[in-house]
């Protein structure tokens, strides 16, 4: 073929493709024109990026009855079959559900994950006034430990399997150790992300972390403040503790939510309430009804957090469930978390006997590992929590006859 030949075929092709590109382009709508459309576009985007198309996967939200109470769970997954992974948010009264999209897209393809609006939380928070005041004196860990046995129960018999791999965050590690105490027959493995080993010791650490970091850069004033506030005083009071965060001013217990953002804007709601105003799991509909009703139920909500947050507060694992864990136990914990001490969490750690523990650092972490380093949440998911539902133990697992 001639050189002049091949020019022309080569440009009449590239004509050809610039026009079935306009034509592709010709058929799409036109570009959104307003703040909603946008949204709507962006939700769009993400809901069919997102979907569950494997014959066997699942993809529902739905309320059961747990404890007496109508609450809310959403599970996806690419195989009905798989593992369930039950995801246990933090807060008090933190629920994630509907900006999980942020980062749990990979876990479905090896679990079917579920996630729950706690009680009195979220979606849990009770349809009607009357429905929101009856959780009122239920809202302690005593029951929250209850509820998630039974929904544990409830899915191992929906889904017919023996047991299910248990994940907490931050607060919700208080509740997944717990149940694995209580419970152990029910785990594969108990997983904490973020592990509040001590709830009262974290925010000394906190601000013994402020200080040195103020005498460090030479922020002679910044040092004087902290040293007039003083440390968190020894009280389990929820008022008290809230006051002295008020006074500490860096967002508490935000502080060090996110390695990669520090200063105004850093908070963990804020950021949560960015990814739910585009979630896919959460229509516009729902996310502007959510907010009314919130905004409308300031007060309740806050005492609902004091309510489930007072319990909550003199917990210790080591005193409270001790060191010997009756399941596989692995930890995931970001290098520069002090929202829920790294330092805590392995001194905790050292001390556990599991048939298998493994601890496993987010280097360029916070609190919000699993939205910071994705990658490296589905890798330890698959190499290190996977090998307990086959029985088997992990590369670089401790084994309870070596464990410190």
């Amino acid at each position: 073929m001639s050189r002049t030949v091949l020019f022309r075929l080569t440009a009449a092709l590239a004509g050809l493709m610039f026009t079935l590109d306009a034509h592709a382009q010709a058929a799409d709508p036109p570009p959104p024109k307003t703040g909603e459309q946008v949204r709507e576009q962006i939700r769009t985007a993400l809901t069919d990026i997102g979907r569950i198309v494997a014959p066997n996967g699942i993809d529902e939200k739905r309320y059961i009855d747990l404890g007496g109470a109508r609450q809310w769970i959403m599970l996806r997954g690419q195989d009905r079959a798989a593992p369930i992974l039950l995801f246990l948010h933090g807060g008090p009264g933190s629920p994630i559900s509907p900006a999980a999209y942020a980062y749990q897209r990979p876990w479905e393809d090896f679990f079917v994950v579920v996630h729950w609006d706690q009680r009195g939380f979220g979606r849990s928070r009770g349809t009607t006034p009357a429905e929101t005041a009856k959780l009122k004196g239920t809202l302690n860990r005593t029951q929250y430990i209850r509820d998630t046995i039974e929904l544990i129960e409830k899915l191992r018999a929906e889904f017919g399997q023996r047991k299910i791999v248990l994940v907490g965050q931050s607060w919700g590690t208080v509740l997944a150790l717990e149940v694995a105490h209580r419970r152990p027959d029910l785990l594969y493995a108990v997983v904490t992300q973020g592990l509040a080993a001590n709830w009262m010791a974290s925010p000394r650490l906190l601000y013994d972390h402020l200080l040195r970091e103020a005498d460090a850069k030479g922020n002679v004033a910044e040092a004087k403040r902290l040293r007039e506030l003083g440390p968190l005083p020894e009280t389990v009071e929820p008022q008290k503790m809230f006051d002295w965060a008020r006074r500490l001013g860096v967002g508490f217990p935000d502080a060090n939510t996110w390695h990669n953002i520090r200063g105004p804007g850093d908070s963990w709601g804020r950021r949560m309430d960015a990814l739910e105003y585009v979630s896919p799991d959460y229509s516009a509909a729902e996310y502007a009804a959510d907010h009314a009703a919130q905004q409308a139920d300031g007060a309740g909500l806050l005492a609902r957090y004091q309510e489930a947050m007072a319990p909550v507060l003199p917990w210790d694992a080591e005193r409270d469930v001790g060191t010997r864990i009756k399941v596989p136990f692995i930890v995931m914990q970001g290098t520069h978390d002090w929202q829920t001490s790294r330092d805590l969490a392995k001194a905790y750690f050292d001390k556990v006997c599991a048939p298998y523990k493994k601890w496993v650092e987010f280097p360029h972490s916070a609190h919000a590992l699993n939205i910071e380093q994705p990658g490296l949440s589905v890798v330890a998911l698959v190499n290190d929590v996977l090998p307990a539902v086959r029985g088997e133990v992990p590369k670089g697992a401790v084994r309870c006859g070596n464990a410190k």
